[in-house]
């Protein structure tokens, strides 16, 4: 009797599911996986020659630092995305951006919110910007020490744009880091070895010299400092999400399934829902076997 009433609602649905997943942006992913250089752990000696020194001046031993650990924490920090924000054409991107045009291959941005070059004429606060960065942003990091880093956007130029962008800015900033710790440990160091008279203590000294220079050699020579490219960014050539077609089923399917569940609770207290097309009809009447 309310076979109608089915077919309707489930027109109804899925029109309406058409309508509505047609109007969501879609998301383009690039991906990157990577794992850490060989340089990843700033020298094992090094931490076990302060171990050494600090046992003979009775202090306590520092673990040792781990340069991989050290970029994933830096990835989501301010401090790192003012690199970012320093960038016209990427905070661009981040700020002015409109839509892509999968036809055309290419982006459009805000014309009201750029100057003659194209580039913003103003900058949004530097907080409210790096939680919209974030935003775009994922990691994850599998047992084995494999990271993959992901930037979402709704563009695939952007997406992949920033994700090279982000490496290459990335083992540059943790570069500049450990080169200017370890030439202010030299120093240091340096000074404290003719200060000493200890011989082994001399010799740890020594040693933790040879580590820093170490540490400055590979800054100076190796290609990737914190990590190696396994699989490279890639400009994607279809959305990662939304999933249309499952969105689409969940509302017409979830409609069916409520409409059962109102008709068969009407039809325990004796009612039924009277439909009718033509004239168009609906009301809640007892039902009469």
């Amino acid at each position: 009797k309310s076979k109608y009433l089915y077919l309707s609602v489930f027109l109804i649905s899925y029109i309406f599911g058409s309508i509505y997943v047609n109007s969501l942006t879609p998301i383009y992913k690039s991906s990157a996986l990577v794992k850490p250089a060989d340089s990843s752990s700033i020298s094992s000696s090094n931490s076990s020659q302060i171990n050494i020194l600090a046992n003979i001046i009775g202090g306590r031993g520092s673990a040792e630092i781990n340069k991989t650990s050290l970029a994933l924490e830096m990835l989501t920090s301010r401090s790192f995305f003012n690199s970012f924000y320093e960038n016209d054409e990427l905070m661009t991107d981040l700020i002015a951006f409109e839509k892509y045009s999968s036809g055309k291959k290419s982006d459009s941005y805000r014309k009201n919110l750029l100057d003659e070059f194209n580039l913003l004429k103003s900058k949004p606060s530097i907080d409210s910007s790096h939680g919209r960065f974030l935003s775009h942003l994922e990691f994850t990091r599998d047992e084995v020490g494999l990271i993959t880093i992901t930037i979402n956007h709704p563009s695939p130029l952007i997406a992949y744009k920033w994700n090279v962008w982000l490496f290459n800015a990335l083992d540059q900033y943790i570069r500049d880091r450990e080169k200017l710790k370890a030439e202010k440990s030299v120093v240091f160091l340096e000074n404290k070895i003719n200060e000493v008279r200890n011989i082994e203590l001399q010799r740890g000294l020594s040693n933790m010299i040879q580590s820093q220079l170490g540490t400055l050699l590979l800054a100076e020579v190796s290609d990737n400092f914190v990590f190696e490219i396994i699989d490279d960014p890639f400009i994607a050539s279809s959305p990662h999400k939304p999933n249309k077609s499952f969105i689409k089923n969940v509302i017409v399917f979830g409609s069916i399934f409520l409409l059962t569940f109102l008709i068969l609770t009407l039809y325990y207290f004796n009612k039924i829902i009277s439909f009718s097309i033509l004239p168009l009809s609906l009301k809640i009447e007892d039902y009469k076997k």
